[in-house]
This record gives structure tokens, C-alpha cells and sequence, in this order.
């Protein structure tokens, strides 16, 4: 199960290893998307899924802190499932509009706090980039808006 929309990065971590997987499992390995909900609804699907090893999950950064964004998660995070490997790992870099008068950080900072509020960034909900702009704005004492 992939939580994610077909084409990103977590479709095709699944999708590469799935050959030598459908090889070594002897059986043929079917990647099914669910996207949304902060990839609760493919986890979920998950969750509820038999437990006999049939039915996978790739799992991202919303997974470990869902439970801090949202009231209610259709499942626990740590008890309902276990971590078997660690496929990859994903650099998060800050990019802007050309329009926008700033050619590095310390610019882009400088900019964000002549103007609190007014520039944004866009991302999914509770992935690494939407952390790492809520880091940004906290160390760089900056408001902008976060918008999922």
C-alpha cells in the first residue's frame, strides 16, 4: 500500500524494490495507491488488514506525527504497526518564486520579517518539508504561513 499519489517519491520506493520482492516471495507483488488524508487512508487500510504478513505499508513522515496534528487517528502509529526497513531518505530544500527579491536564506529571512504573514509555503500536511518550514519559522523567529 502506498498512501501516497502514484508518481511521487513514495510510489516509486515502493515500486523498484517490488520485482526482487515478488522474486524472493514467490508471489507477485500488486502496489495499490491511496492517497489522502495525510496518508491516513491508505495506512488505515492497513491497519485493518489481516495480519498475515500479505499487506504492507510505505510509510512517511505524517505516520510518526499525525497523532500531533490531528484529534483523531484511525490507528496507533506504533502499536499497530512494525518497522521492517528503511528504504530511503529525502532532502527538503527552500526554493522560491524568481520574482521573489532574495537570493539566499539570510535575504529570505530578512524578507519574512519585513513582511510577517504575507509570503507562503505549500506542502503536504505533517511531511518533512511542512516540519522543516515549522522549524524554519521557530529558529528563524519568522511568520509565515504553512499552508497543506
Amino acid at each position: 500500500m502506498v498512501p501516497a499519489a502514484p508518481g511521487g517519491g513514495t510510489d516509486i520506493l515502493a515500486r523498484l524494490p517490488s520485482p526482487e520482492l515478488s522474486k524472493n516471495f514467490g508471489q507477485q507483488i500488486v502496489i495499490e495507491n491511496r492517497a489522502g488524508g495525510a496518508i491516513m487512508i491508505g495506512t488505515e487500510f492497513v491497519a485493518r488488514s489481516a495480519p498475515d504478513g500479505n499487506t504492507m505499508v510505505i510509510s512517511t513522515t505524517p505516520h510518526a506525527i499525525n497523532l500531533t496534528l490531528y484529534k483523531k487517528v484511525p490507528f496507533d502509529p506504533i502499536k499497530d504497526f512494525t518497522m521492517i526497513s528503511q528504504l530511503g531518505l529525502a532532502t527538503t530544500v527552500l526554493v522560491v518564486h524568481p520574482s521573489l527579491p532574495v537570493h539566499n536564506v539570510k535575504e529570505f529571512i530578512a524578507l519574512a520579517k519585513a513582511k510577517p504573514c504575507q509570503l507562503t509555503a505549500g506542502n503536504a500536511a505533517g511531511n518533512s518539508a511542512y516540519l522543516a518550514v515549522e522549524m524554519l519559522k521557530t529558529v528563524a523567529k519568522i511568520d509565515a504561513l504553512n499552508i497543506p
